[in-house]
């Protein structure tokens, strides 16, 4: 069965590098099927106070003048017909939805038949205004049920999968999720588990049992510090995604091993595939 990915566009550097590695996958996979999604975060002032009252307090989609909607709306239409000629260059199929709401919500609803998101780590306002981006990372793995792959914005192609794994429910989930991505690639997984004493690494073999058609790698990793070990791990093997489970709850700190993917996040250049 070919995947479907959904793509998320805003027009920012990370959101131009989201779009090469979503249509890298797809050409990989050859049958991948991509829809291109911009959200308009604004709607037309529909003439009734009490409807509108939340978009004019400031709370997301923003009520504004007809003149103003229809400028962000031939935006997002000049967006997606850019991402449109990249994927036709590279003979992938990609459809474009234009579509004003709140962004997590529709990014959500449009998630619910597809296999895999992917979009920028940050958005328009990290290009603006640096070190303010990122604010709608929570709010859209809350509703997700489906892995993320969030991409920084200096990413060019994908070169490497690194997957943090501990043989729980949550790694579990991560190596599928893994899966989704290695399997039509075939980029190599480094699988790491890290331990403060050195053992317990026997654990990375689980992964080759579960799907021995991927290219793995085991690493066993001496820290007690997860999140700085598999992000260092990962750069110093070649990849650039790392992969990290979510256990479903609304907080970035509830990934496994802790603050790792908050970490990971916001602080290292990775890409961060996110399993639910």
């Amino acid at each position: 069965m070919s995947s479907r990915i959904l793509l998320c566009v805003d027009g920012s550097t990370y959101s131009r590098a989201a779009a090469r590695v979503a249509i890298q996958l797809a050409a990989a996979e050859k049958q991948a099927h991509v829809t291109a999604l911009h959200v308009v975060p604004v709607v037309k002032a529909s003439g009734n106070l009490l409807k509108d009252i939340p978009g004019r307090l400031g709370f997301e989609p923003a009520v504004v003048a007809p003149e103003v909607y229809e400028t962000h709306l031939r935006s997002g239409e000049d967006l997606l017909a850019d991402v449109a000629r990249d994927a036709e260059q590279a003979g992938v199929e990609l459809k474009t939805v234009n579509e004003a709401g709140a962004i997590a919500p529709t990014v959500a609803h449009h998630a619910r038949h597809v296999d895999l998101v992917v979009m920028g780590l940050r958005g328009t306002t990290e290009d603006q205004f640096p070190g303010q981006g990122g604010g709608h990372i929570d709010q859209i793995l809350d509703r997700m049920l489906v892995p993320v792959l969030f991409v920084s914005k200096d990413q060019k192609a994908l070169t490497g999968i690194a997957l943090g794994y501990d043989g729980s429910d949550g790694a579990a989930r991560a190596l599928k999720a893994t899966a989704l991505v290695a399997a039509p690639t075939g980029l190599p997984v480094h699988t790491i588990y890290v331990s403060s004493d050195g053992t317990g690494g026997e654990v990375l073999d689980e992964c080759g049992e579960l799907f021995p058609e991927l290219d793995l790698h085991k690493h066993v990793v001496v820290s007690d510090e997860p999140h700085t070990a598999m992000a260092a791990k990962a750069v110093e093997e070649g990849a650039n995604v790392l992969v990290v489970g979510f256990r479903g709850r609304s907080k970035v700190k509830d990934f496994l091993y802790g603050t790792a993917a908050d970490y990971i996040l916001m602080k290292t250049d990775l890409m961060v595939l996110v399993a639910h």
